[in-house]
């Protein structure tokens, strides 16, 4: 069978990249997901919250270019067709293979407790994928102000292509992905209510 590169470069152009977003999950109180920077970037937290087999993936704009949400979902649906957040294996294998199929990882780092984010992090710079970071300035001592320094400086040094970003505060982050409304994110996250799951 003859290989075509021209439709290589037409199934590239015409399909949309796959996009994953590490991060920690960020919901209030009541379970809602609301002010989680994928449900703002996704334009609803109901496109975050589960996606069936064969359903169509979420899309999202970031620099005039369309992307394919590929994950995580809160709730993950495991091999055996249960959709989960408590089946730790069945988690990690669904998002590891989400992690397979994408092509750009998108990691947020900010500032909390994250290892699920930084494992995903290092597979991915493994894996050769292409990773846009934006982490929270901290006031830190190292050239690079934050307490995540050295896996930053580990996936720039081991990956082909890692691009950091440094944000002051969630405002920030946001802008960076075009949403400007006016929600103090800062406040609202650090209020008593608003609850972070690694």
């Amino acid at each position: 069978m003859r290989h075509d590169r021209k439709e290589d470069t037409f199934y590239m152009q015409s399909r949309l990249k796959k996009a994953y977003f590490a991060a920690p999950f960020i919901y209030d109180i009541k379970g809602s997901l609301r002010y989680d920077p994928r449900a703002l970037i996704l334009g609803s937290e109901e496109r975050l919250l589960i996606n069936k087999q064969g359903d169509r993936n979420p899309e999202f704009v970031f620099e005039g270019e369309r992307y394919e949400y590929t994950g995580p979902f809160y709730f993950e649906e495991t091999a055996n067709g249960v959709f989960t957040d408590s089946d730790c294996y069945g988690v990690v294998k669904k998002e590891l293979s989400m992690l397979d199929e994408c092509d750009v990882l998108f990691v947020i780092l900010d500032g909390t407790l994250a290892p699920g984010t930084v494992t995903e992090l290092i597979y991915a710079v493994m894996k050769q994928k292409d990773i846009r970071l934006y982490y929270k300035r901290e006031s830190a001592d190292y050239d690079i102000d934050s307490f995540y320094w050295y896996p930053i400086v580990a996936a720039q040094t081991i990956g082909e292509s890692v691009t950091i970003t440094p944000f002051s505060d969630y405002k920030d982050l946001m802008s960076h992905f075009g949403i400007f409304e006016s929600i103090d994110y800062d406040s609202i996250l650090s209020e008593s209510n608003i609850i972070k799951r690694i």
